[in-house]
């Protein structure tokens, strides 16, 4: 009896992940993780990933805000040091 193996669903990363990955912010695992899980064929993945590629980076209007507080004292003291 030839009996054919059962195939395993594919686990699919989540779409912050990929989205991660698409950026250059993920870990190493995650991109080991992803690309593996890309070079296995996943098309619904690699579709996801061309998504996050051709979408606009949103980034937090806040962030700046913080940024901004931190760095504006370290150069209040910079420039009185002159």
């Amino acid at each position: 009896m030839n009996e054919e193996p059962v195939a395993r669903p594919m686990e699919h990363p989540d779409a912050e992940t990929i989205r991660r990955f698409a950026c250059v912010a993920a870990t190493r695992d995650e991109n080991r993780i992803i690309v593996r899980h890309l070079l296995r064929g996943c098309p619904e993945c690699a579709i996801e990933l061309t998504r996050s590629w051709l979408s606009p980076l949103t980034v937090d209007p806040c962030a700046y805000d913080k940024a901004l507080d931190r760095c504006l004292p370290l150069l209040g003291n910079i420039l009185l040091k002159q």
